[in-house]
């Protein structure tokens, strides 16, 4: 059990710091993009990418950052409700990924789209945002599938009423 959430706890930390280092890089550039370069980039857009990155980093490091500490100070076969609430939290997180994750991103990149010169109605436009479209729904699956599969990994690893 220690080594099955061992690995738990890397995937996590590992993901955060992947999605924190895309969030930074992305406040980076569109941050850049407001100030020094602005053609072709619409304010609101970049307003609402940046705005979801600052709300993804708070995210990943005020409620689903699972500190060092956790796997010497709650042992998993001394502690199953501790990791079982975590665990949770995680799958939580995953199910709803599409909402504060993926919806706001890729929201604020349809409204770059459409506040090109061109709008919404020319024919680049619609493709970029059918191909977000698309994104947007294999991200909501792959995470929604993912939060599914860790809810099972949960309940096989700490079943509920077995301390």
């Amino acid at each position: 059990m220690d080594q099955r959430i061992s690995e738990f706890v890397s995937v996590v930390r590992a993901r955060n710091v992947r999605e924190s280092l895309a969030a930074v890089l992305l406040i980076i550039y569109f941050g850049y993009r407001l100030t020094m370069a602005p053609e072709g980039v619409h304010p609101v857009g970049a307003g609402v990418v940046i705005a979801a990155c600052l709300f993804i980093l708070i995210l990943v490091w005020a409620v689903l950052h699972i500190p060092e500490t956790d796997l010497s100070r709650y042992p998993p076969e001394g502690h199953p409700d501790h990791w079982r609430k975590t665990m949770t939290t995680q799958a939580a997180a995953l199910k709803l990924a599409w909402l504060w994750y993926v919806l706001p991103l890729l929201g604020g990149v349809a409204l770059i789209v459409v506040g090109r010169d061109e709008g919404w109605n020319s024919t680049p436009a619609i493709i970029s945002l059918v191909v977000l479209t698309v994104i947007g729904l294999f991200l909501a699956v792959a995470n929604v599938s993912a939060g599914n599969k860790l809810e099972r990994d949960r309940d096989e690893w700490f079943p509920v009423g077995k301390a």
